[in-house]
Order: C-alpha cells, then structure tokens, then sequence
C-alpha cells in the first residue's frame, strides 16, 4: 500500500483502516480516502485534489495493491472577515474572532468562533460560510450570517433561601443597548425585597459594565435564628477597561 501526496510534506493524523495483511474491504477502502481528504480540508488544503487511486488486484497472489495519491496544493489562511444580519457594530463584533490575521484556515477555529458568538447570548444561530478562493494571496474569506436572538429575553422562578424560606424571583434581560447588554432582577422572599440592575459591554471578559442592587429587610426572622432583622442596603460596582490588558473594579 502507498499514500503519498505530491510536492507537499504533509502528515496526516488520520490511521487508513487497511493495513497490510489484511483482508481487503471496499468499503474500508473508501472510508479510508474520504478521510484523508477531510483531514486534507480541516487543515487548510481547500484546493488539494486526489490524482491517483487504484487497486490493483493480483488474484495468483491473492493480494491487493493500494497506490493513493494526493497534490494538496498550497495551505490556505483566513482572509476578510465579513459579518451580515446584526445590529451591533462591527468592531463589537470581533472580539468574538478568536483567530489572529493571515493563521492557517482550520475547521476547529472556525468551530471556536461559533461558539464564542454563541455564548454571547446575541444571537439564536450562527452559521461560518468560506468563501471562493484566492489563489493569488492563498487565503480564504469568511461570511459570518447571524440571526439575532429577541431584544428582551423574561425569566421567573421559585427560590430558596436557607436565612429567609421560599420566595420568588423575576427578571428581564434587553440586548442591543448601546453599552451591550442590561438586566433587571426582582427577587421576593418573605419579608425581604431585592431589586436589582445591571449592564456590560456583553463581550467574552467585559471591560465596561456596572451592576446596582437596593435590598430591603424589615421585621422578618431568618430561620434557625431568633433574630429580627431590619435593614437596608445599597450596593454598587463598576467596571472599566485601563490601557489594552487591565480593568477598574469599583
């Protein structure tokens, strides 16, 4: 058996599911291409093409012969990236990118993008589209289609304090703000009362937000204590982005 693949000093992790010995299988055989030349696109060889595949049969013998070769081509990188559907400025946008300008085209990456944009909480889908190829600068474009998520996403629930028994708790979230995103939060326990708000620029690692929250407490008795408790309190923190690598937290 021979793989080789031309002009290119390529080595594919994949294991080809025929060895030598063994019984030859068709079906093996085609699994075993179609997953050298998967392998071939994750890595950035978009353009590589198959050039030889035969099985020569030798029936005196009773043996098979397997020449597969491959010219992959040039490695392909990233190039422009270009986001459509959103309402949040671009700039915003990329600080989702988690690749760096001309890193070699990779189907992890791209995996790692979606999810980021995912986990913004923004957007009900995403969907990485690869553009044609330049030949010319061996890079490839990407259009990144998003679908935005509702604008005000409500919640509600039963909670459980063990100093204060059951209670309810309700809230909004409104995205696309200018600052990002905002939340309020009303939690109800018997006797108490917390309301709260708070707002980030909604990136990975927020490097602007705040969060504000007034909770009152007048003649209840937390459990497990013969203490009444009366109180007010006022709580509030910021956040904001010094120089390129570090954030104020007041």
């Amino acid at each position: 058996m021979a793989i080789r693949f031309q002009d290119a000093d390529v080595s594919p992790t994949v294991t080809f599911p025929l060895a030598a010995g063994a019984v030859f299988d068709h079906q093996s055989y085609e699994t075993g291409k179609q997953a050298i030349a998967a392998w071939l696109l994750a890595q950035g060889y978009l353009a590589s093409e198959l050039i030889t595949h035969e099985v020569r049969v030798h029936r005196q013998r009773r043996a098979a012969e397997i020449e597969l070769t491959w010219r992959p081509g040039p490695r392909y990188r990233f190039g422009e990236v270009r986001f459509t559907d959103s309402p949040l400025a671009e700039g915003f946008l990329r600080r989702y990118l988690t690749i760096s300008p001309r890193e070699y085209f990779s189907e992890r990456r791209l995996q790692s993008i979606s999810e980021a944009l995912r986990g913004s909480g923004y957007f009900a889908a995403v969907e990485i589209v690869p553009g044609a190829l330049d030949p010319l600068t061996e890079t490839v474009p990407l259009e990144i289609q998003l679908t935005p998520r509702k604008q005000s996403a409500y919640q509600a629930g039963v909670i459980y304090a063990t100093d204060a028994g059951p209670g309810l708790e309700a809230g909004v979230e409104r995205r696309w703000l200018e600052i990002g995103q905002q939340e309020d939060t009303v939690s109800f326990l018997l006797g108490s009362l917390e309301l709260a708000r708070q707002g980030s620029d909604g990136s990975p690692v927020p490097r602007a937000g705040w969060r504000a929250s007034l909770e009152t407490q007048l003649g209840a008795d937390a459990l497990a204590s013969d203490t009444t408790l009366a109180r007010v309190e006022l709580n509030a923190k910021s956040i904001d982005g010094v120089g390129a690598q570090y954030r104020l937290q007041l």
